[in-house]
């Protein structure tokens, strides 16, 4: 189904491995759809289109997801790598991320969990809310995937993770 902004409605399936005969536990692992890339036990999709951060939350929810959460330094580096792959090697993109400062000036959160991050990867000099109300994130393949700040009303590609 198509949802316009770039986005495609695709219904999102697991996989189930059944329990082996030395009985081991069952392992659930996220059957992606089309569109969607799979690392680790999420499935990830790049927008074609560029929108703003919150229209790119909601089309994420309808999804069944969020803006994608980076916990750790290899999910930044397969994100990095995937958006180069995407715009062939383009190095001046950003793709809204679920982070947000909006409750506290320059404290961090995942706006999906309301946790603050306990992973970062801003580049040097960042967030610096230049010209005030700069209060979601974003990752840039001009900075090798690190992160910045921007204003949240800015039109940018996004990535959802469910």
């Amino acid at each position: 189904m198509q949802l316009g902004n770039g986005f495609l409605m695709q219904p999102f399936l697991f996989d189930v491995h059944h329990e082996n005969s030395s009985g081991k536990a069952l392992v659930l692992t996220p059957d992606c759809q089309k569109n969607w890339i799979l690392h680790g036990n999420s499935c990830y999709l790049l927008s074609t289109q560029k929108s703003a951060w919150s229209f790119a939350v909601n089309v994420c929810r309808i999804y069944g997801g969020t803006l994608a959460v980076v916990n750790s330094v290899e999910e930044n580096k397969f994100l990095n790598q995937t958006i180069l792959q995407k715009t062939g090697g383009s190095t001046n993109e950003s793709y809204w991320l679920d982070g947000t400062d909006f409750e506290s000036e320059g404290t961090w959160k995942w706006s999906s969990t309301k946790q603050e991050m306990a992973y970062k990867n801003f580049y040097p000099g960042q967030p610096d809310d230049q010209s005030g109300n700069e209060d979601c994130l974003a990752i840039s393949t001009a900075h090798d995937g690190q992160w910045a700040d921007m204003h949240c009303y800015e039109k940018l590609f996004s990535i959802c993770e469910k």
